[in-house]
């Protein structure tokens, strides 16, 4: 069940504002980091998703 949360299934935290350091670029890098995604490569995706 863990491998297919890490691979399918996507969320997005309902308290950010709990954290407001962390940046909209940050939550959707973190899955990729996750599943051991270079940090470099998983700020490129997720720029990318975010100017989608």
């Amino acid at each position: 069940m863990v491998e297919i949360r890490k691979t399918t299934i996507g969320w997005v935290s309902q308290f950010l504002r709990v954290i407001p350091r962390i940046s909209a670029l940050e939550v959707v890098m973190q899955p990729l980091l996750d599943t051991g995604v270079p940090r470099e490569a998983c700020a490129a995706k997720a720029a990318r998703l975010l100017t989608a």
